[in-house]
């Protein structure tokens, strides 16, 4: 076994632990991420020779990391705008801040190798009283489709510099899509916006997935930090406005301070199989809550729900809660689902439009019966963490509780 490992190439605009950025003109010596989110490869140390001067801008397969790079850094001056349009608690005494709610952008490929973010969306407000509060914050796909996807940048107000297991399923699905339309030999980011809870500037820190087949078995969650991004990182037209807006957004985060808060990290649990009768759809999600929609024979339009969250109990009936009769509304307006491949499915193609993504939407598994329209059923069972039936289940959930205290 040899003594040393051979040298892997590393791109982008990032550092290992007390290490040093890249600078342009400085080559491939940043930090960077293998196949797996979370490695660090040969990168530079604080005591390291320089490395040769190559310009990454150069070669594609190195600009394009750090254009991505680049985009993911800016993103952090784009949320505090945002926070400061939102004002109030966003930006107390006039000062914006990103503990307050989370924010997120898709990252868009342009021209050549050029990465922007698209519209900044915000999340909910963070209940600070939950030390469970997960956000469901959902990021605006307008823009994006699966030709120019190419990952997304979002922040997390209570510091956590790793993503969320439902952060990790949300990238894995939306990167499979992109690779079902061809795009099999490109790499995807994550970025995410650590807010640090002392009143300091953000850690953004990246992940990043592929290349690889569209059938391959996703890669586990890093279990690790990834690599740190240079928070001045510069796109390859090394924009004077760029670096201005970065330096802008690192003042307003220094001047702004609030009270840290630190969630705990959301439980993650595995739902239990069983069947059930036609009467009834139930689904369990990753934080163990489980709800069953229940109806009764002759009852057209008319049911009662159960949830169970934490030991406690809430049963209601669509004609007792205003809130989950607008649920079950709701429910009927859902679109229908197609079983895939997603490539043969109408409309099929590489410009079809990215979804709505909640980077931290909880993972449901659903079990009930698929109606055609001859009213002919299959017994299914479905999971995912993204869509319209995740989203709906989760704001569901919701109204039930809204409708009053629990049972027991």
């Amino acid at each position: 076994m040899p003594d040393t490992l051979p040298d892997i190439e590393v791109f982008g605009q990032r550092r290992k632990p007390n290490g040093t950025f890249p600078q342009r003109g400085g080559g491939s010596g940043g930090g960077g991420l293998g196949d797996e989110g979370g490695e660090h490869q040969n990168e530079v140390g604080e005591n390291d020779p320089p490395p040769d001067q190559i310009d990454p801008c150069a070669d594609p397969e190195t600009a394009l990391p750090w254009n991505a790079d680049a985009a993911g850094a800016a993103a952090v001056p784009k949320f505090l705008l945002k926070a400061a349009e939102i004002g109030f608690a966003d930006a107390p005494n006039g000062v914006p801040t990103l503990l307050n709610r989370e924010y997120g952008s898709f990252l868009v490929r342009g021209s050549g190798q050029s990465v922007e973010t698209n519209q900044v969306t915000p999340g909910d407000v963070r209940d600070q009283t939950n030390p469970n509060w997960v956000s469901t914050l959902t990021i605006d796909p307008t823009g994006v489709t699966v030709a120019n996807y190419q990952g997304d940048v979002h922040s997390h107000p209570n510091g956590n510099e790793l993503p969320s297991q439902a952060d990790w399923d949300g990238f894995m699905a939306n990167n499979r899509a992109a690779r079902e339309s061809g795009r099999t030999g490109e790499t995807f980011y994550m970025y995410i916006i650590a807010v640090s809870q002392n009143c300091g500037p953000p850690t953004v820190r990246v992940y990043q997935d592929g290349p690889r087949a569209a059938n391959s078995p996703d890669p586990a969650r890093p279990t690790e930090v990834g690599p740190e991004v240079n928070p001045d990182a510069q796109p390859v037209s090394n924009s004077l406005t760029c670096r201005l807006c970065a330096g802008f957004g690192l003042i307003l985060l220094s001047a702004s301070c609030a009270s840290a808060y630190a969630a705990g990290e959301a439980r993650h649990q595995t739902a239990d199989t069983e069947r059930w009768p036609y009467t009834q759809l139930v689904a369990e999600n990753s934080l163990g809550h489980r709800l069953e929609i229940s109806t009764e024979a002759g009852a057209f339009n008319h049911a009662t729900a159960t949830l169970n969250v934490d030991g406690q109990t809430w049963r209601v009936a669509d004609s007792e809660c205003p809130r989950f009769r607008a649920a079950l509304d709701a429910f009927q307006a859902l679109p229908p689902l197609k079983p895939g491949p997603a490539l043969v499915l109408p409309g099929a193609s590489a410009e079809r439009p990215m979804p709505p993504y909640r980077p931290h939407g909880e993972r449901w598994t659903i079990r009930a019966h698929l109606y055609a329209p001859d009213w002919s059923s299959m017994e299914v069972e479905m999971r995912g963490s993204q869509g319209p039936y995740a989203f709906w289940l989760t704001d569901t959930v919701a109204a039930i509780r809204a409708c009053g205290p629990p049972a027991g």
